[in-house]
């Protein structure tokens, strides 16, 4: 997970709410002015109707934008006005219904001030947090690009500018080009070094954050275009076109600027900023509970293993993860050990190999419960695609040829389950046509991604999906 300022933004805006409801619930609470047993639900919701409507002042008035948070004086003034309106509401609503004896219009007016002070308190420290994540580069964006033409280097000189040089910079420039010219003509660009051919670059993201790819030809090379996002359809990144400025000024719905450049975005990394920290959170909580919940299944089930058949209790195997960056999944062992097996040509229905013990944990998919450590590591997710073994075979095809899509699927953690498993992709996939359906899933799952999306998904698992007569 990176920093962005979206999601510096929105967590003032959340500490903004707390903070609020806390001083104004505390002050009435504290207050000896409100009578006896005035705090009741209806009392208490007032107030916290009261943070809702400063909060959504403060949004309507574009208060949560980073460049705000340098100005303590504006940012004085915009509170006094939202806690106001709030204020407005509250006694509106309590001389509406008479209940203005529960909380008196000075106490309320009291109370006001109070979070004011404290919410003015709390944007010295916002602002000083924010200073120095500028300082500090927290907030710069990593870029790649791919192709040593001019547009390549206008990008590069924006970036150096003090304008722009806290806000991104380039990491690294691509070009297939790098075969075919002299030494001399490709070691830099504006300083940049040519890191390589742009197949290089699936092999550099795995362990380096990237935050955008720029795709730097111009529009009329649209098939050297499209043909360069095939390729670069499994980064986790957000990848972009730049557009000629003063030519093109139209809104496009996914555009946007980077470096002052306007840009076209092909494709949006999935999760960023507040997506991140949401599946972050869910994440390493389900996993957390989840393996001690299971402690006891797994011991059991790891005995059993040991007294049938010789051999290690618990099962690994490369698997494909985010970026397609290689990592070793954890399973209990199912079948007898086969030293020679890859997991490329999958596993069928009948196989000789599948232990009794081993049958009977694939039916309940108990053996898939050890990718909880793999969730821990930060491997895996509890929900997203299935986890592939390289090189993937289906019908004697390689599933990545079969399949024009199915890059896409490493754009996201592979996940324990997901939207394709719970709707029938579970079992063997030996078959075009199922291997197409289960990345129209996948791509499908990545698009529509929300953390109730996959509340959903946990749930359907639990509840039907993790027995059934297609899995084995």
């Amino acid at each position: 997970m990176r920093w962005t300022f979206g999601l510096f933004n929105r967590l003032v805006l959340l500490s903004d709410m707390v903070v609020c409801a806390a001083v104004l619930l505390l002050a009435s609470h504290l207050d000896r002015s409100v009578p006896p047993g005035g705090q009741t639900a209806p009392e208490i919701a007032l107030l916290l109707l009261d943070s809702i409507v400063f909060v959504s002042c403060m949004i309507f008035a574009g208060a949560y934008r980073f460049e705000n948070y340098r100005s303590l004086l504006n940012e004085s003034a915009r509170l006094a006005f939202c806690l106001a309106a709030g204020f407005a509401v509250v006694v509106g609503l309590e001389a509406l219904f008479g209940g203005s004896e529960a909380h008196p219009p000075e106490a309320l007016a009291t109370w006001h001030v109070a979070a004011w002070v404290v919410l003015c308190t709390g944007r010295l420290v916002v602002g000083r947090v924010a200073r120095h994540l500028m300082r500090t580069n927290r907030l710069r964006r990593d870029i790649v690009i791919v192709g040593s033409t001019e547009i390549a280097a206008q990008i590069i000189r924006n970036t150096l500018t003090p304008e722009w040089r806290h806000y991104y910079r380039v990491v690294a420039v691509f070009d297939d080009r790098v075969k075919r010219l002299h030494k001399e003509q490709r070691d830099e660009i504006e300083g940049i070094g040519i890191t390589g051919a742009i197949d290089a670059l699936h092999g550099y993201i795995q362990d380096r954050p990237v935050d955008i790819v720029i795709i730097a030809l111009p529009w009329e090379a649209t098939e050297r275009i499209f043909g360069l996002l095939e390729r670069l359809q499994m980064i986790a990144a957000d990848i972009v076109l730049p557009l000629k400025p003063n030519v093109l000024n139209l809104r496009l719905p996914h555009g946007g600027h980077v470096a002052g450049i306007p840009v076209l975005e092909l494709m949006r990394e999935p999760l960023k900023g507040t997506k991140a920290l949401l599946k972050l959170v869910e994440d390493y909580a389900v996993a957390a509970v989840g393996l001690v919940l299971v402690a006891p299944i797994l011991t059991v089930a790891a005995l059993a293993i040991k007294l049938e058949t010789p051999g290690p209790a618990l099962f690994r195997q490369p698997r494909l993860g985010l970026n397609n960056k290689p990592f070793m999944i954890y399973k209990l062992r199912t079948m007898t050990v086969d030293p020679s097996d890859d997991g490329s040509r999958g596993t069928h229905r009948e196989d000789p190999r599948i232990t009794r013990v081993g049958a009977f944990l694939r039916r309940t998919s108990i053996d898939e419960l050890p990718q909880l450590i793999n969730v821990l590591r930060g491997e895996m997710s509890v929900v997203g695609p299935r986890a592939h073994v390289p090189k993937m075979l289906v019908s004697d095809q390689l599933y990545a040829e079969a399949v024009r899509r199915y890059a896409t699927r490493s754009r996201l953690k592979p996940g324990i389950t997901g939207w394709a498993q719970i709707n029938g992709m579970r079992g063997g996939i030996h078959s075009v046509e199922k291997a197409r359906r289960g990345v129209e899933l996948d791509t499908y799952y990545i698009e529509n991604w929300s953390l109730w999306f996959d509340l959903k998904i946990m749930a359907r698992t639990l509840l039907v999906g993790m027995v059934g007569r297609d899995i084995f």
